[in-house]
């Protein structure tokens, strides 16, 4: 009998169960409950506090930051606010945040179940990350970019002039954290592609990953 409750309440806490989904003009986008946490997926991938989730945390264990240095970050592609979460709740850094997400449905799926107007100190803009980036008059000591359609990156993220108006924006001695998938044989040609940009583009340039098994790699680099 306590073999099979066991059974019974791994089965219940493991199996993914929708709260809600919509089809936005960008993307498939659904949150559901997932072994007992919240999470928002895309059709083909998570798109905060799940994988992604314990992907950034373990990029911000390997490469520290100093908060008292960190007080103005940039989120490009902020999704439900899983990477403020962990820089807010967890590493208690007190910073300003700015979220730029260019899907305004996420935004209020990341009001009505993951409570990002609880989290103080962060102000999301809905609009595409390379118009905000043209426009933008501010420095950040942080910039962590997050940019998918799916769980594809649109090319201009891809291209040196992205990479270009983010530098330009980063404070000396700033920091990015540049999130990518790497899954199929396109992808890694494209992520090998892009790491020679990359480290042409920021210093001290290292490439993060969780695992040998993780799809995820993060490029970090410093101005």
């Amino acid at each position: 009998m306590f073999s099979f409750f066991n059974r019974y309440i791994k089965y219940f806490f493991s199996t993914k169960k929708i709260i809600e989904k919509k089809y936005t003009p960008h993307n498939y986008i659904e949150v559901s409950l997932y072994k007992g946490h919240l999470v928002l997926d895309s059709q083909n991938t998570n798109y905060s506090y799940g994988n992604l989730h314990k992907v950034f945390q373990y990029a911000f264990k390997k490469i520290p930051f100093d908060k008292n240095i960190v007080k103005e970050v940039l989120i490009l592609g902020f999704g439900a606010g899983s990477v403020a979460s962990i820089l807010k709740k967890e590493l208690k850094c007190n910073c300003n945040i700015t979220g730029v997400e260019i899907d305004n449905e996420i935004i209020k799926l990341a009001k009505k179940h993951f409570g990002l107007d609880e989290i103080k100190g962060i102000k999301v803009y809905n609009d595409d990350a390379f118009n905000y980036l043209e426009k933008c008059n501010k420095k950040f000591d942080m910039i962590v970019i997050d940019i998918f359609a799916d769980h594809k990156i649109p090319s201009l993220f891809n291209s040196e002039v992205f990479l270009n108006k983010v530098y330009e924006i980063l404070n000396n001695k700033g920091r990015v954290y540049y999130n990518r998938l790497c899954y199929d044989f396109e992808s890694k040609r494209a992520g090998r592609e892009f790491e020679i940009k990359f480290t042409s583009v920021f210093k001290n340039s290292v490439i993060i990953k969780r695992g040998i098994f993780s799809k995820n790699k993060i490029y970090h680099g410093t101005k």
